[in-house]
């Protein structure tokens, strides 16, 4: 079922995109700091640090379409059809309180 997203759910994709932001931030620190100790060798730098980079890249941009869309859904098979689907966030992304 597609629903509007509610003012909790709004909030929470508020603060899972600062996260992600503050991880990229980190990925970012490191990244640098790695190219500092390598003195500018790009030949030194692990492929981890920019594998991280990279996917914190991608979960920010994740979180920011997850902020933009107005609306939560239920069920693949039976929502995909629906007018607003590309316009919805599966309700399973939500912490509700019970």
């Amino acid at each position: 079922m597609v629903k509007p997203k509610t003012k909790k759910q709004t909030e929470q994709d508020i603060m899972h995109l600062t996260d992600q932001y503050v991880a990229l931030s980190k990925a970012t620190s490191e990244f640098v700091q790695e190219i500092y100790d390598s003195e500018f060798n790009l030949k030194w730098i692990r492929v981890g640090v920019i594998s991280d980079i990279m996917e914190a890249t991608n979960d920010v941009r994740f979180a920011e379409k997850r902020v933009r869309e107005e609306f939560t859904f239920t069920s693949h098979e039976e929502d995909h059809k629906h007018a607003e689907w590309d316009n919805c966030t599966h309700i399973g992304k939500y912490n509700e309180e019970k």
